[in-house]
Parts: structure tokens; C-alpha cells; sequence
């Protein structure tokens, strides 16, 4: 073993710094979310609000063939155009966190690195599924690892599996942290959507389904608390992201570069897993129908 070698093997063990506490993190997303409140619900609102036009449309009564055409025609329209906003909705929200910028701006931004955006989108969600297949917990691994994938593309222009590679950079040394971070978070999104939808079948149960449609209500509310909950959800992460950002940039040299080779691997697997389970239902249709 040469000086180098022997050097390199007496190196303290790489201490990383503590992360933003979760108390910080609610306090901090909050200050920023209630400041610009206008901006962002107007940001998440847009989508929300073709949703709701397709959410009303569902529930037209059927008066004959024409309606039927027009119906399906302006629903698939909507379909489209909410699905486009699904995603550019988040790429504006992620990119207005970090500045002030009118809505406008932020959607510009958005449209432009749209396509990029979703082949992110589409890397992690294959990734996962693949990993999700083996017994689920390397799918939760690799769901924690690429988290902050989205932001590392907005924020550094890092495209596809570099995206991905940054955010797992990133949380080397973060994992079980920044998991109790999204795990607190998921609680409480579950707590207020659990008791949003207690509120609306307590009225279902008390004023009956004669006075309001309750299915067209509950959606309703569920789009609303969408708008209002989400912006919240992506501060947090973004707050998540900068802090984890700002304490690993001089520390990254130090790590071991990344691999991508298991990302592709998973990649393809999780295709593969996708394609079999549409062949599969596809098949057991056709059996059902026979």
C-alpha cells in the first residue's frame, strides 16, 4: 500500500451537517406559502379549475346522440389540456418558489421545459415501478432517492438521469432524514383530506343526497383542497431541497460519483413489468368477456 493509499484509508468518516428540523421546515414553508398565497393558488388554480369543468361535465344528463358527441368531444378536449397542466402546473409552482414572478412568467417557463419535465417524470416512475416489483421497499428507496429530481432539473438545469443522479447525490448520507421529513408531511395531508371527507359524508348523512350531489360535491372539494394544499407540499420539498443543496455543494467532490447503470436497469425492468401487467389485464378481459 503506497502513501496515497494509505492517506486516503486514515480519513475520518465524512460527518454531514443536520438538515432544516421539521418543525422549521412547516414553519418556514408556511411564511412563505401565506406571503404569496395569491400566486401560487392562482398558479394551482388554473388546472383546477378545467378539472372542475370536466368534473360538471360528467355529470350532464344525457339528452340524446348529439349531446353524447359533443360531451365526448369537449371532454377528451379537457382531458388533454388538463393532463398538459398537471405537469406545467408543478414546473411553475417549483420555479416561482424561489423568486417573485407573475403567474404568467411562471407558465411561460413552464411550457418551455415541458418535455424535458416529463421524461424526468418518466424515468423516476419506471425506475420505481421496477424497484416497487422486488417486495416494494427498493420501489420506496428509489421513491426517496430521485425525490428531489424534479427540483435539481428547474433549479440546475439537470436533464434526465443526471437528474436523477444529483438528487440521489444529494441524499447519500440523508436517507432515513429526509424520509421522516415526507412521512410527517404525508400525515398530515392525510389527516386534513380524512377529515375534509368525514365533513362531506357527515352531510351526506345528515342533509341526505335529495338537496346536494354529494359525489359531484366531494369531488369538488377534493380539487379545491388540491389547489390549496399542494403549493404548500412543494415549498416544503423546496425548502428540503435548498437546505440539503446548500450543505452538500462543497461535499459532493468528496463522495463517490454516482452510478447510472442500476437507473437504466431499473428503468427497463419497470417497462417491461408495465407492459406485462397491461398485457395481462388486456388477456384476462378478453377471458372474462369470452
Amino acid at each position: 500500500m503506497d502513501e496515497a493509499q494509505t492517506l486516503e484509508s486514515t480519513k475520518p468518516p465524512l460527518v454531514l451537517p443536520k438538515l432544516i428540523s421539521i418543525g422549521d421546515l412547516f414553519d418556514q414553508a408556511f411564511e412563505i406559502y401565506r406571503a404569496r398565497f395569491d400566486t401560487f393558488f392562482a398558479i394551482a388554480g388554473i388546472p383546477v379549475i378545467v378539472g372542475l369543468v370536466h368534473t360538471v361535465i360528467g355529470f350532464i344528463p344525457n339528452y340524446g346522440t348529439v349531446t353524447t358527441i359533443v360531451l365526448l368531444i369537449l371532454s377528451l378536449i379537457i382531458t388533454i389540456v388538463s393532463f398538459v397542466l398537471s405537469i406545467t402546473y408543478q414546473i411553475a409552482l417549483i420555479y416561482a418558489i424561489s423568486q417573485p414572478i407573475s403567474i404568467y412568467n411562471a407558465y411561460r417557463f413552464a411550457f418551455s421545459k415541458i418535455f424535458p419535465f416529463i421524461w424526468v417524470g418518466i424515468l423516476t416512475l419506471f425506475v420505481f415501478i421496477g424497484g416497487a416489483t422486488l417486495l416494494y421497499i427498493p420501489g420506496l428507496v428509489f421513491m426517496v432517492w430521485f425525490s428531489l429530481a424534479s427540483y435539481v432539473f428547474v433549479h440546475e438545469e439537470l436533464r434526465g438521469i443526471n437528474a436523477l443522479k444529483k438528487s440521489k447525490a444529494y441524499l447519500r448520507g440523508y436517507f432515513w432524514p429526509v424520509f421522516g421529513r415526507f412521512f410527517v408531511l404525508g400525515l398530515a395531508f392525510l389527516s386534513i383530506s380524512f377529515a375534509l371527507g368525514l365533513i362531506v359524508a357527515l352531510g351526506k348523512v345528515f342533509f341526505g343526497s335529495n338537496i346536494v350531489n354529494y359525489n359531484l360535491m366531494s369531488q369538488i372539494t377534493s380539487q379545491i383542497f388540491i389547489a390549496l394544499f399542494m403549493p404548500y407540499v412543494l415549498i416544503y420539498t423546496y425548502l428540503m431541497y435548498r437546505d440539503i443543496a446548500l450543505k452538500k455543494s462543497s461535499l459532493l467532490s468528496l463522495q463517490p460519483a454516482e452510478k447510472k447503470g442500476y437507473i437504466i436497469g431499473f428503468f427497463i425492468f419497470g417497462i417491461i413489468v408495465a407492459v406485462a401487467v397491461v398485457i395481462l389485464l388486456v388477456l384476462l378481459a378478453i377471458v372474462k368477456k369470452s
